[in-house]
């Protein structure tokens, strides 16, 4: 029997611990995602012209690649190449793959063939991958896989990142997938929501993606063909029993036999009823989650916290915040503060962030095949205020509210 280290990793920071991404970088021959990205910063988006993606050809040229990733990288890269195909067949503007959005791709490609060739052998892997690193600490909880862990993954992937195509492709990848003696019966394809503009915005998503999509409280219709419809619902119509007459789901009445796709999948996360109704939905199915801030739910990063050795265990890819902003996408801002804000100097911060939505705007209409290829929308300028209403200052006089200071200004600017 293998024996108990005794000796306890520090606290640390969520991306340490994350078991499950570290295993599919060691099958590439690193031990962590900030180590794998740094060989695709000069690879090319799309295929060749012999439709091998550019991604596939540096991967196989990696010297410590695991032998059964290079026997299964033209498979899988054959698969990638279809799945986008499929998606890009309504859209006029047809997408491609970032670097980073190929790796969360093919991550799942190769998690999901793994378990759906051999759940328990690939549970069995996965531990003794968590068992022979220090770095994970003593707790066997963490580094111990089940076979429920084994049916959710997760993606930590920045805002703006792609995560609403990933799930897209998710989708698809299940499809394919899902066969063999270890196939999943389930029910229901079914994508929650924080909320009802998020749930619009998804159906409109996947139809655009030729994915059939209704709201979940639609009637039942037949659907016939390869691909099941995907039944959208926002997590606040579940409630643990329903009452009066409003539009709502007593989550006790719906099956757990679905596959279930969780949008902004932090939310709920610090234990309130909502991580409990995705729970309940995929309990018989499989879960795939999405978020931007894993690691800013998680108010404590320990080893023994369950909700820590959860999101180990299930996070797939970590595209956060940091890899995002380091390859050049996330935004430049200031902050500036000031104790006194005169109407005068009010005026002068408004006329700068005027001239840079100017220069903005200069920039996206010079050159339209710049628009293209970075797919740049037009700039927005955007005010964000605190007040509609006028407010009142400690001498109890109203003060301006912060819509009329803008309207104030674009006057003067105007005038």
């Amino acid at each position: 029997m293998r024996k108990r280290r005794s000796k306890q990793t520090k606290k640390g920071k969520l991306e340490q611990y994350l078991i499950l991404n570290h295993f599919m970088c060691s099958l590439f021959g690193f031990s962590n995602f900030a180590e794998f990205k740094k060989v695709f910063e000069d690879v090319k988006e799309g295929y060749d012209e012999d439709g091998r993606s550019y991604m596939y050809h540096r991967l196989i040229s990696l010297e410590n690649l695991d032998q059964g990733m290079r026997n299964k990288l033209a498979d899988y890269d054959d698969n990638i190449r279809n799945y986008l195909q499929h998606i890009n067949k309504k859209r006029d503007f047809e997408i491609t793959l970032k670097y980073f959005q190929y790796i969360a791709v093919l991550f799942t490609e190769i998690y999901l063939d793994f378990y759906f060739r051999d759940p328990i052998d690939f549970l069995n892997k996965l531990t003794n991958f968590g068992h022979n690193r220090e770095k994970y600490g003593d707790s066997i909880e963490l580094i111990t896989f089940t076979p429920r862990d084994m049916k959710n993954i997760a993606f930590w992937m920045a805002t703006g990142s792609g995560k609403t195509i990933i799930m897209h492709i998710n989708y698809l990848q299940f499809i394919r997938y899902n066969k063999g003696k270890h196939k999943i019966d389930y029910e229901n394809f079914i994508i929650v929501t924080p909320n009802a503009g998020l749930t619009s915005q998804h159906m409109k998503e996947s139809q655009l993606s030729s994915i059939p999509c209704k709201y979940f409280l639609d009637g039942e219709e037949h659907v016939s063909g390869d691909y099941p419809p995907i039944k959208v619902i926002e997590i606040t119509k579940l409630t643990g029993e329903k009452k009066g007459e409003g539009v709502s789901i007593d989550i006790r009445s719906v099956t757990s036999k679905n596959i279930v796709f969780a949008d902004e999948a932090h939310k709920g996360t610090s234990g309130d009823v909502w991580r409990s109704y995705r729970e309940k939905l995929a309990n018989d199915g499989f879960k795939f989650e999405y978020s931007a801030t894993f690691g800013q739910a998680l108010k404590k990063v320990d080893p023994g916290d369950e909700l820590l050795q959860a999101y180990a265990k299930s996070i797939l890819f970590d595209y956060s915040y940091k890899y995002f902003y380091s390859d050049g996408y996330g935004k430049d801002y200031r902050i500036i503060n000031t104790k006194t804000l005169t109407e005068d100097l009010q005026y002068r911060f408004l006329l700068a962030n005027a001239l840079s939505f100017y220069e903005q705007l200069n920039v996206y209409e010079s050159d339209e095949n710049l628009r293209k290829n970075y797919n740049i929308e037009r700039p927005l300028w955007v005010f964000i205020g605190s007040r509609v209403q006028p407010g009142k200052s400690r001498e109890k006089e109203k003060t301006m509210s912060d819509i009329l200071k803008v309207v104030k200004f674009l006057h003067k600017f105007l005038n």
